[in-house]
């Protein structure tokens, strides 16, 4: 850890050979929530290593997301899976921060690629790109999809998504799913549904 008047110490520690020494310091720029971090954390989006790489991204999440949106697009074609999972975490978290940016095509289109995709070792991915097309009210008709197939974990996310994105079927959707046979789709549903007349949001 970075004691005292630390940040200068960490953006020096993003040069050091050792690649601990410089997860270390992504991690502590990435706790600061700082706006002074941020171009350090961009930096470190791009390392040689995956993991500086993914701790950037889930640094960013932290605070710092929407002013990195764009390396965070970059990422989720990164061709290492832990570095995509981070920044399609960081993605979600700028596009649901208060008066964060729209999404950008470029990023709508990776969402819609991975939602469609559905390759059984990329679920994780596939997952996190639902709920990033959830904060961002896109790719309705591929949630849609999702949630009529009445399946797991996919299914309930897709369905969670629409319902973010005030969706007008997604009250029919629920209804549906409700009946499921699957216990996740069911509390899925639940957790979607509309609070009763009267009810106060929590």
């Amino acid at each position: 850890r970075f004691q005292g008047n630390w940040m200068p110490a960490a953006k020096a520690a993003l040069d050091d050979p050792d690649r601990d020494v410089r997860v270390a310091a992504v991690c502590s720029l990435g706790r600061s929530g700082a706006a002074e971090a941020t171009e350090p954390l961009r930096r470190a989006t791009r390392d040689a290593d995956p993991a500086v790489r993914a701790k950037a991204f889930d640094g960013a999440a932290r605070g710092q997301a929407a002013a990195l949106l764009t390396e965070a697009v970059r990422g989720t074609d990164d061709r290492d899976a832990s570095v995509r999972i981070a920044a399609l975490g960081a993605a979600e978290a700028a596009l649901k921060a208060a008066r964060g940016p729209a999404a950008p095509p470029e990023l709508v289109a990776r969402l819609r690629a991975l939602i469609a995709e559905g390759v059984p070792k990329a679920v994780h991915e596939r997952v996190l790109a639902i709920r990033a097309a959830g904060a961002a009210g896109c790719c309705a008709d591929e949630l849609r999809a999702l949630a009529g197939e009445r399946g797991g974990w996919v299914g309930a996310e897709a369905l969670e998504a629409l319902a973010r994105q005030g969706a007008p079927d997604a009250g029919a959707l629920v209804n549906v799913l409700l009946a499921s046979d699957h216990p996740a789709v069911r509390a899925a549903a639940g957790a979607a549904s509309p609070p009763p007349p009267g009810a106060s949001a929590r």
